[in-house]
């Protein structure tokens, strides 16, 4: 009949309505996307503190209805707009409206999209709740994903094509041939990882020499200055600080990448620097 308003349609709209309550409730700007284009966004929302806008902006995608309930949570699928969602430097917040519930629940549809390229469906946890009460943490992972920090880590991302997370300690460093280097430690992992240029971005792990490697490597030293009649130490004094560092680098490397004396140093550096992630439990993804 002429006029008829489809339920699917009152389904959207009460989702649509849901969140704009809720988002305008807690003092945020929404703009809406006209509904006849289909550009993978419903709204953007302005970040508001302090009653001044941030000039930070994310997108939502809104979807409504029970049909999007499976066992264990929610499931959305990324349909035509996944490689947008992926480049894209507006996050994209996939929202679903439970109407049997009347709750929202959230997945970063751009995180995840940038660790999984090839995924075609988004899967939304059951404890990923969207209310006034987990408001403040939404938008801190939001902001988080929006900072220049992150900005800075999808460019490295876009250059070497590691995956880089915002938890992560990341280095980067161009050698004297111009040729650009990423390293990346994350917590938990007992090694670090190179991507570098000259080896068409594979990923090398990495790890400090242990304390008692270079005491091996000392005595060793030692031992063969002795039988063959020197003194201890009269050789290896003597050596120049390449020499001195070429086991070191050769260790560091872990094989299959072989730096020269200014890498050597940056990946010694990076690899001091993180240190600290390496003996916490690895991140919750």
């Amino acid at each position: 009949m002429s006029g008829e308003i489809s339920e699917s349609w009152r389904i959207s709209r009460d989702a649509v309505n849901r969140v704009r309550t809720l988002i305008e409730s807690q003092g945020q700007v929404m703009a809406e996307i006209p509904g006849h284009a289909d550009f993978g966004e419903d709204f953007h929302v302005m970040l508001v503190e302090n009653q001044r806008r941030t000039g930070e902006v994310f997108a939502l995608q809104v979807k409504g209805g029970k049909s999007y309930r499976r066992a264990g949570g929610y499931q959305v699928s990324v349909g035509k707009h996944g490689d947008f969602w992926r480049k894209t430097t507006v996050p994209v917040i996939c929202v679903v409206h439970d109407p049997e519930l009347d709750k929202l629940f959230w997945v970063n549809a751009s995180a995840v999209l940038r660790r999984q390229p090839t995924t075609t469906t988004l899967h939304l946890q059951p404890d990923q709740v969207l209310d006034a009460e987990s408001f403040p943490a939404f938008i801190e992972s939001v902001r988080a994903d929006v900072s220049p920090r992150n900005e800075f880590l999808r460019a490295l991302s876009r250059l070497s094509g590691a995956e880089l997370q915002q938890q992560d300690y990341v280095g980067y460093f161009q050698n004297e041939s111009g040729e650009p280097m990423v390293f990346r430690q994350r917590r938990g992992e007992p090694f670090g990882s190179v991507f570098h240029s000259d080896v068409d971005w594979e990923e090398v792990r990495t790890s400090a020499v242990p304390s008692e490697v270079a005491d091996t490597v000392s005595k060793l030293v030692t031992e063969a200055e002795m039988s063959a009649g020197f003194e201890a130490g009269e050789i290896s004094s003597q050596l120049s600080p390449s020499h001195l560092n070429l086991f070191e680098n050769l260790v560091l490397s872990g094989g299959g990448l072989i730096t020269d004396n200014a890498e050597g140093h940056w990946l010694r550096s990076c690899l001091s620097a993180s240190c600290y992630l390496r003996d916490l439990p690895p991140a919750k993804i």
